[in-house]
């Protein structure tokens, strides 16, 4: 990515008339002749002046360049200089290195002498109070300020005007140097720049300096400065500060300013160098001129904005588009960097909302209480603004979009307005998504094979890279085509059925494995093609698969929706009948072979049966494992003995006295501990448990 061509940083000048972008050329070269014009009646002090960022150090470039081989360049640079008092000895050593003659010679000596000379008295002359004395007395400062000190800093004062009485006058001394600059093959132009940096005493220091030096022969001054700072600062020190002015500049001119035209040139040209636009679609790049007229092109009033602006784009993009893919939409992002400059307070607004999670379906349910507190935010930040900044805001914030949409193409895009992408506008890095934009579409390829196993399947081991890619799969399912949303549904049913109960106090949790299969098969459904029956989809999946337990669950969930009166995820007017059938035949056959009993996950096996059989079914069945020791045993290792958390009451029955009954050598570790819990959990006949159940990491498994 290149940088931006009129600069190598965002505050520098351009370096010449090559990189002129705003056709000031004829401008500095009518302030080159002006400077070079002779002025027999006076000093020629050329003024440029115009507003912080407009571009006058560039036309200060452009003079100087102009100027090379017919004058002798000397920039001083005020702003620079570490102190006030330095600031008169920095002036005269900066112009006598450039322009006193170097050699050996008595002649050029008594020059350089002369001039060091004048200088002293001019600086003894600007100065005040204790300052005075300190420059005809030195180590006499402005600290001193006892009634003794000064008493006998004026004595010493005294004796050291007493011993300048023999030197040669200010006016003496003043025409020695004239003399001497007369002399001079070539004029010579100081350049001085930023006099607006100053504060208000370095100010006045500088315009005296020029003053006192203004009509030397072969002297020429360029100055360049924001007049309304300037006179600000001159205020307190003279009466008139545009008079005063008036009296030391004698060729005033304001810099041109930059057309609405030239503005929208430069800006366009500094962001498609940045590359932000590249590969961008017809909706996008009509986004991206949206934010252009009505954000960025009015916000970025000067050229020095334009720069800081780019420079901090350039600088941050790296971390968003990775290896040519784009984890930012270009519009969301040029808008939300803006407020981030300009309007800090609105950003602030931004940084502070809280994106619900886990996002999806369950966001857009709790999305309508906290966007109306997001709008309340906003409009009292947006109050407490002026204009334009709180037009701009606006048009920022309509810009990013009011975080509310189900559309699927703001995620495709990457919009500041879904939860799924905030975090990587603010925290400026594309590894704050869920899933990486390149990874993601990595993800969306391994789904075009026959891959049961593909790379993003083993992260789901660990329960905060599973947490990421569920959010981006129940987020993102728009952006996935049907025909690989079926094979993921695939893989994800095959890599349920292998899963084990997991240990934890979370494992009903969001990342659990049942709720990750449900949620991101649910999400798919509910957004499948018209024309397509989900339900029949979902059949067919189901049929291309040897998984039972996972396409159960999901099945099976969906129906509590139905007979709990609430509103189904993805089944709507669908008749789920037929589905549940065929699941049912599958299923009844799975329990009955005695098959559920190696099921990775026996538990979700269970829920499975009652979801897909319905409870009569599976009471009959349940009360029936008492009579088989088989399934007794099981029943205690691999159910019974999973749950972590282990709450339930038993009442006195077959089920209590055929596991009272059963050897505990028959059970594994598991069985034993669960065996001793339930015999611990049995109530009385008032329903009161006899024994209080022992914290679970304090049961010594024993027999009884």
């Amino acid at each position: 990515m290149e940088s931006v061509p009129f600069s190598d940083t965002h505050d520098a000048p351009i370096s010449g008339v090559k990189d002129d972008r705003l056709a000031r050329k004829p401008f500095a070269s009518s302030l080159v002749r002006t400077l070079l014009a002779d002025n027999p009646n006076g000093a020629t002090v050329v003024a440029v002046m115009g507003g912080w960022g407009t571009g006058k150090s560039s036309v200060a470039a452009m003079v100087a360049e102009e100027l090379d081989n017919q004058a002798t360049v000397v920039r001083f640079e005020p702003w620079m200089v570490g102190s006030r008092e330095g600031l008169a000895r920095e002036f005269f050593a900066t112009i006598g290195n450039k322009i006193l003659p170097k050699e050996d010679t008595d002649k050029d000596k008594k020059a350089r002498s002369r001039f060091y000379r004048y200088s002293s008295k001019i600086m003894s002359t600007i100065s005040t109070g204790a300052g005075a004395l300190s420059v005809v007395v030195p180590g006499v400062g402005i600290a001193e300020k006892g009634s003794k000190a000064i008493s006998e800093a004026l004595n010493y004062a005294a004796e050291g005007l007493e011993a300048q009485a023999i030197e040669p006058t200010l006016r003496d001394a003043r025409d020695e140097i004239s003399s001497d600059l007369a002399e001079l093959t070539k004029p010579a132009v100081i350049i001085i720049d930023d006099i607006d940096r100053l504060d208000k005493e370095e100010v006045r220091i500088t315009f005296q300096l020029i003053k006192a030096c203004a009509d030397f022969p072969n002297i020429r001054y360029l100055l360049l400065f924001d007049r309304d700072q300037v006179c600000h600062a001159l205020k307190d020190s003279v009466t008139d500060p545009e008079a005063f002015l008036e009296k030391i500049v004698s060729r005033p001119f304001d810099l041109p300013e930059a057309t609405r035209k030239q503005r929208s040139a430069l800006l366009e040209e500094s962001l498609l160098s940045t590359g932000i636009h590249e590969n961008l679609g017809k909706s996008g790049m009509e986004r991206l001129s949206v934010v252009f007229d009505q954000v960025l092109l009015p916000g970025l009033s000067t050229v020095r904005h334009v720069k800081r602006f780019i420079t901090t784009i350039e600088t941050l993009l790296p971390s968003l588009i990775v290896e040519g893919t784009r984890n930012i939409d270009p519009a969301d992002f040029l808008a939300l960097e803006f407020l981030r400059q300009y309007v800090p307070t609105i950003y602030s607004v931004l940084r502070e909302e809280e994106a619900p999670r886990p996002g999806g379906r369950l966001a857009w349910l709790m999305q309508d209480e906290a966007n109306d507190k997001k709008k309340e935010a906003r409009a009292e930040a947006l109050d407490q603004l002026g204009e334009p900044k709180r037009s701009l805001a606006i048009y920022a914030l309509e810009a990013l979009g009011d975080g509310k949409s189900r559309n699927p193409l703001a995620l495709m895009t990457c919009r500041f307005s879904t939860d799924y992408w905030k975090p990587v506008y603010l925290g400026f890095h594309e590894a704050r998504a869920s899933v990486s934009q390149k990874t993601w579409q990595e993800f969306k390829s391994s789904l075009r094979g026959t891959d049961s196993d593909p790379f993003w399947l083993h992260e789901w081991d660990d329960r905060e890279a599973r947490d990421r890619w569920i959010a981006a799969i129940v987020t993102r399912a728009w952006d996935i085509e049907w025909p690989e949303s079926k094979q993921l549904m695939k893989i994800l049913f095959e890599w349920g059925d292998k899963q084990h109960p997991e240990e934890g106090v979370f494992t009903s949790s969001y990342t659990s494995w049942e709720s990750a299969v449900m949620n991101c098969v649910s999400s798919m459904l509910e957004i499948s093609p018209d024309g397509l029956d989900p339900v029949n989809e979902l059949n067919e999946v189901i049929k291309s698969t040897t998984a039972l337990v996972a396409p159960a669950i999901v099945v099976g969930m969906e129906l509590e929706q139905k007979r709990k009166g609430r509103h189904p995820d993805w089944s709507e007017e669908s008749d789920l009948a037929p589905l549940q059938r065929s699941l049912a035949r599958k299923v009844k056959k799975f329990v009955e072979s005695g098959e559920i009993w190696n099921s990775n996950d026996v538990r979700t096996a269970f829920s499975a049966v009652r979801y897909i059989l319905g409870d009569a079914y599976w009471t009959k069945w349940f009360d029936s494992i008492h009579s088989s020791e088989e399934a007794l045993v099981q029943y205690l290792n691999l159910y019974l003995g999973q749950i972590v958390d282990f709450n339930y009451g038993f009442d006195e029955g077959p089920l209590v006295a055929a596991i009272r009954d059963i050897a505990p050598e028959k059970l594994n570790e598991s069985g034993r501990r669960a065996r001793l819990l339930t015999l611990n959990a049995v109530r009385d006949p008032l329903g009161r448990q006899r024994r209080r159940r022992p914290r679970l990491d304090t049961v010594e498994v024993v027999e009884i």
